[in-house]
């Protein structure tokens, strides 16, 4: 959990998931904390890192 001095706490517990609070997008998940313009580009995130099923860690790099 992320505690910010203006009352915004982040739990990056758990799966990548994108969210909306107050002061815009973020990625959060897996101990992260990533700020996005959109959702579009947090959904764009989360498939950039996570792996494909059953892909080698070599085809999941690119």
């Amino acid at each position: 959990m992320l505690h910010f001095s203006d009352g915004v706490n982040l739990d990056t517990s758990g799966p990548l998931r994108v969210v909306h609070l107050k002061d815009g997008w973020y990625v959060l998940g897996n101990g992260m904390s990533i700020p996005v313009d959109s959702r579009e580009e947090g959904e764009m995130i989360i498939r950039e890192v996570t792996p494909e099923k059953g892909a080698t860690p070599d085809e999941a790099s690119g």
